[in-house]
């Protein structure tokens, strides 16, 4: 083969660039098309309901805590199943597109903003996304689904029974504290320095310490849930796929499309011609 018969490659991509730059209304009416099919397909597109859940746990790790809410996402295909799982009806969770837990630590926008505010940064962000917009009881349905699992139930009855045991042993304590004082002071009943003696008293003073402890762990008892809500934002209207994204895919792909297809009936104009010819 000579070498003028070969194909000079700058000379082929020259070619191609002439005869598209030939073609240029017809690739921008594509662009045009794809843009507004784009469009209407962001148009159409489901609307995606969601909120945020900010949340902690006394009783399971940040990672344990993750891995197990995650896990609600293999029967998000099975709406009776999730239901009895979080406790809501069929028709809301068949509208549950995505449940996410994820720690805060995980994002360093939320983790500064967290450390900023001066927040304790043991909290998870838990994200649900659906097609309804009842998600009022999601929340706490992350809690009913929680309370199922073997692992986590038997470590609540655990520090269930380990607080109220505490609690038992403080109110004797204040009962014998109780006592003491009141036959301290009925020793110095009539006594000008009555008040001084109260203020002064070490029993007394341990008195207001064990109410104190006793008011804390009463408050651990009652907070004592897998899942703490801290905070349940309003649910905000999202779409599946942002407009920008959609609009620049379409055309992009309508513009492809084009660019082949207009190659391929120059190639195939050209194969017909060079057929003819020989």
């Amino acid at each position: 083969m000579r070498i003028d018969d070969e194909v000079n490659i700058s000379e082929l991509f020259i070619q191609i660039y002439i005869f598209l730059r030939r073609k240029i209304l017809f690739l921008i009416l594509l662009l045009i098309l794809g843009a507004g099919i784009g469009f209407g397909i962001y148009q159409l597109s489901e609307p995606r309901y969601e909120i945020q859940v900010l949340g902690n746990s006394s009783i399971l790790s940040n990672n344990r805590l993750v891995k197990i809410l995650n896990s609600i996402q293999l029967n998000l295909g099975n709406a009776k199943e999730l239901a009895g799982n979080l406790n809501i009806d069929e028709k809301t969770a068949r509208g549950i597109r995505s449940i996410k837990a994820k720690a805060v630590t995980e994002d360093k926008k939320m983790l500064e903003y967290f450390i900023e505010g001066g927040f304790e940064t043991n909290v998870l962000e838990i994200t649900i996304q659906s097609i309804d917009k009842n998600m009022s009881s999601l929340p706490e349905g992350l809690n009913h689904f929680l309370n199922q699992n073997s692992y986590i139930s038997k470590k609540i009855r655990i520090r269930k029974s380990s607080l109220e045991s505490f609690l038992v042993k403080i109110d004797e304590e204040i009962g014998e504290l109780d006592s003491l004082q009141r036959i301290l002071l009925s020793r110095y009943e009539g006594k000008d320095s009555n008040l001084q003696f109260i203020d002064a008293n070490p029993a007394h003073m341990d008195l207001i310490k064990l109410y104190e402890k006793k008011q804390l762990l009463e408050a651990q008892l009652f907070m004592l849930e897998p899942l703490n809500i801290i905070y349940s934002s309003p649910v905000i209207l999202e779409k599946a796929h942002s407009l920008k994204k959609s609009v620049i895919t379409y055309s992009f792909i309508f513009l492809v499309a084009g660019i082949v297809l207009l190659l391929f009936i120059q190639f195939n104009r050209k194969v017909t011609e060079y057929m003819q010819k020989s």
